[in-house]
């Protein structure tokens, strides 16, 4: 049996700067991963480019039962430090309106350098499956191969998203055997499903929107930014950063909608005074539809005027009610959400540990001395932008500062 003073159950991004910050401060550290490479899912993070963190940063990007949370953590390790700390291992940021990435836009560049100094500082990888987990004068993880007793163990196993990168909640059944609490887990930063069929004839069209989200006919979200039309629904980083909000009303049966504003510069007063100017000008023979070109995306155009009930009229001889109609269902574009995409397409997970259960400037388990808990495995859920990896980066600094600090 291998004895150690922290283990660090899970690779990814929050588990290697946990084990980085216990083994700089002198314990030995070993981390268990149960796929072949650490840092897996970091590679598919920010389009491949990893976005690691975000010029502005504040409580108001995260979700969760009580996104007040993520302050101590962020007031302790937040984007200057992480850009030092990242700076250190050679990575160079590059900001684009205030998103960090690597000088290099690879996300193979930030997993890479923290794997080197993870072998720099000795820290012992296994690279293998828990059997099971033992809490008696220390912790006691037995792997598929061996044994491995530890003093303090850190869980940043992650959730269920990002099935490919090896998040199969396995975890789950040791967090409970803690007697922790788990926060219903769902889908987040993940793709809208409607069943319109309208949507086949306008995939792949992009729209700069203001969306708002309908539970049960109360609006619960509204967001700017761009939204992406599928076959099968929406995508997109607005629709995205809507879609926690669906998970959970969907798990409770609510009725879920979306209403798009497909021309968020101007209101609609604007645009019936811009429309009445425009059809003095024109020929009497123009439809409706050639009126809107420039406007509205070309494949949208007819779905707006069967909405409006006016396809194929003279936009000259249209009555100021279908006017005003056809300007409402621009501004108002509805959808029926029906669904999210599963675990598997989700860039990270709503749900988790609930946070009454941990200490928010440790992150040390309430009920268990020596538990330390980092990452997406709580219930934190950032908005997109580099919050998700700001909040592994500060949670893996402050449970490894904590759980690696050596007993007297």
């Amino acid at each position: 049996m291998k004895n150690t003073d922290v283990l660090v159950l899970g690779g990814g991004a929050s588990g290697m700067m946990a084990a980085i910050t216990a083994a700089r401060i002198g314990s030995d550290v070993t981390i268990v991963e149960h796929n072949d490479i650490l840092g897996k899912k970091i590679l598919s993070t920010g389009n491949g480019k990893c976005n690691f963190t975000n010029k502005v940063m504040d409580r108001c990007f995260y979700r969760g039962s009580n996104p007040s949370f993520t302050d101590y953590a962020l007031s302790v390790f937040g984007v200057d430090k992480t850009l030092k700390f990242f700076k250190e291992l050679g990575i160079i940021p590059k900001e684009k309106n205030g998103y960090y990435y690597p000088y290099s836009e690879q996300a193979s560049s930030v997993a890479q350098a923290l794997r080197e100094e993870i072998r720099a500082l000795r820290i012992h990888v296994y690279f293998d499956e828990v059997k099971d987990i033992n809490n008696e004068e220390g912790f006691v993880i037995k792997l598929s191969k061996q044994e491995v007793k530890a003093k303090k163990l850190i869980i940043a196993t992650g959730l269920l998203a990002g099935r490919k990168t090896g998040c199969d909640g396995s975890a789950f059944q040791y967090i409970e055997k803690f007697g922790h609490k788990m926060v219903d887990v769902v889908p987040a930063l993940v793709q809208l499903k409607a069943t319109d069929s309208f949507l086949k004839s306008v995939a792949g069209i992009r729209a700069d929107v203001a969306l708002r989200l309908y539970v049960d006919e109360k609006e619960v979200f509204a967001d700017k930014g761009e939204s992406l039309f599928l076959a099968d629904g929406l995508s997109g980083i607005v629709t995205f950063q809507s879609s926690r909000y669906v998970s959970y009303a969907l798990k409770e049966n609510k009725k879920v909608c979306v209403s798009l504003d497909l021309f968020k510069e101007a209101t609609e007063d604007e645009i019936y005074a811009d429309f009445k100017e425009r059809i003095k000008n024109i020929n009497a023979e123009r439809d409706i539809e050639s009126f809107l070109i420039g406007l509205i995306p070309d494949k949208l155009i007819p779905v707006i005027t069967d909405r409006a009930r006016v396809r194929g009229k003279s936009a000259v001889t249209l009555k100021d009610a279908e006017i005003k109609l056809v300007i409402r269902v621009i501004k108002d574009f509805k959808i029926k959400i029906t669904g999210t995409r599963d675990f598997a397409d989700a860039q990270v997970c709503a749900g988790g540990v609930a946070l009454g259960e941990i200490d928010e400037k440790t992150m040390e388990s309430k009920l268990v001395k020596n538990l330390f808990f980092a990452g997406e495995v709580m219930d934190i859920d950032g908005m997109c932008g580099g919050y998700n990896l700001q909040w592994a980066w500060s949670s893996g600094y402050l449970a490894g500062l904590n759980a690696g600090k050596i007993d007297a």
